[in-house]
């Protein structure tokens, strides 16, 4: 945080704070021009939907653009509250929570709801190792970036690099392993199995 910073060095840097997009601009801008770009078809009130479960993120917007196009060029309602839906109930940081306090056998269970939900476990792996990478970014000194506090105090950064080796492997596995969950267990395991030095360490449940 900035206010951290000495007065010396503060007052030698320009300050800039940087807002959330409001929801227009989150139509208007980027995310309408890759609707146009990639000649999608939305249905009434997907716009709107989008943009307020992106909450002022052009990136997020765009994350959510990209997994509905998945089905065709037509965006449909339904299948917008059903990603959406879908999306907030395979949040990465449950499992890597889970991970942080070296609760292995929660993390299988974890893995196996998601399976049973129906998620896309390609997309779910990427949204880890997304969440993942922000975790290290912000260790190695980019503050800015919006990430799970309970996850960047419980991971120290040889942990999230490791995670990030593990679930990079279960990414590139999962679509050609016979049983499309095995990678993430292997991850889960493996974590479990082979600690790193200051890896146990607990985070709030709260």
């Amino acid at each position: 945080q900035a206010e951290k910073l000495p007065a010396t060095i503060i007052s030698r840097c320009l300050r800039f704070n940087f807002q959330k997009a409001r929801l227009e601009e989150i139509i208007s801008g980027s995310l309408g021009r890759a609707v146009r770009g990639e000649k999608l078809e939305l249905e009434k009130g997907v716009w709107e939907m989008i943009a307020h479960s992106a909450d002022g993120s052009f990136r997020d917007g765009h994350k959510i653009l990209e997994q509905l196009s998945f089905g065709g060029s037509k965006v449909t309602l339904a299948e917008t509250q059903k990603l959406l839906g879908q999306l907030e109930e395979t949040r990465p940081t449950r499992l890597l929570s889970f991970l942080a306090e070296d609760k292995i056998t929660l993390a299988l269970q974890e893995v196996d709801r998601v399976v049973n939900l129906g998620a896309d476990l390609s997309i779910y792996t990427l949204n880890i190792l997304e969440e993942l990478r922000n975790l290290l970014l912000v260790k190695i000194g980019l503050p800015d970036i919006e990430v799970n506090q309970d996850l960047l105090n419980a991971l120290p950064q040889t942990g999230i690099v490791y995670l990030i080796e593990l679930f990079s492997g279960a990414a590139r596995e999962i679509k050609d392993s016979p049983i499309p969950q095995l990678p993430l267990e292997l991850v889960v395991v493996e974590w479990g199995e082979k600690p790193i030095e200051n890896l146990k360490l607990k985070i709030s449940t709260a």
